[in-house]
């Protein structure tokens, strides 16, 4: 899958997670594996930095929505 894909999903990675049995942990641990399979789909994409940015920008504030979610 196309990174952008990992990345926009990483902004609703609250949505993924079961909310009456979920914790901020098990939403961080959702995120780290979608950083990882955006990272992963980055090998293969041209500029290489970009889109690891765009990696990384998905799972800052991904990382912002578990915790305003579960918090």
């Amino acid at each position: 899958m196309a990174p952008e894909y990992y990345a926009e999903r990483m902004l609703d990675v609250t949505k993924l997670v079961d909310e009456a049995t979920a914790s901020l942990d098990d939403c961080y641990e959702a995120l780290q594996l979608m950083r990882e399979s955006c990272n992963e789909a980055c090998l293969h994409v041209h500029p290489f930095n970009d889109c690891l940015r765009k990696c990384w920008a998905g799972w800052k504030y991904g990382r912002l929505t578990c915790r305003l979610k579960f918090s």
